[in-house]
């Protein structure tokens, strides 16, 4: 007779499809091989930046590409004087569903990907808008419409403005 070992940490028979709940909550809306990235409800509106730091560039948070958005919220965080009262991707990294504390804001193009399969996942902002992570210059940055077709697609905005935050988070099976 033998033994058969089953590692009780493997997770990694899970997969996942677009729509599905990911492993902290949220709605998947992006598999490509073994990653996914999942989206969190609103977590509320806040301004992009705090402060000063409306007008001043983020070094590195140009990234637009699936892929960059984790990295651009934490160029975006490292800006000293944001704070989550006032700042989306301060908010974005604080949050903390599922247990999971790589939360981030997301870059244009995932930000696409969460429009472009919302009739699946359920994406949804109200008629408001959403912050992604994707800075266009100094004093703007990208954030993108849905619920109305017409509108659906990148937009701009000065960082003061108020928008809604929905965490992002990544992972592989």
């Amino acid at each position: 007779m033998s033994l058969i070992y089953i590692n009780p940490y493997n997770f990694a028979a899970a997969n996942y499809a677009i729509g599905d709940t990911g492993p902290g909550g949220g709605k998947v809306f992006y598999v490509s091989g073994n990653t996914y990235y999942e989206f969190a409800p609103s977590q509320g509106s806040r301004t992009w930046a705090t402060g000063d730091n409306r007008s001043i560039a983020v070094t590195g948070a140009d990234g637009t590409a699936i892929g960059t958005g984790y990295q651009n919220s934490l160029d975006i965080v490292a800006q000293s004087g944001n704070v989550s009262a006032s700042c989306a991707a301060v908010l974005a990294r604080n949050y903390n569903g599922g247990g999971f504390s790589d939360w981030f804001l997301p870059s244009r193009y995932e930000m696409e990907e969460m429009v472009s399969t919302r009739s699946t996942t359920g994406f949804s902002n109200g008629g408001s808008l959403t912050w992604t992570s994707s800075e266009t210059a100094a004093t703007r940055a990208f954030i993108l419409w849905d619920n109305y077709v017409i509108l659906d697609g990148p937009s701009f905005s000065g960082k003061g403005f108020n928008a809604r935050v929905n965490p992002v988070r990544t992972g592989t099976v």
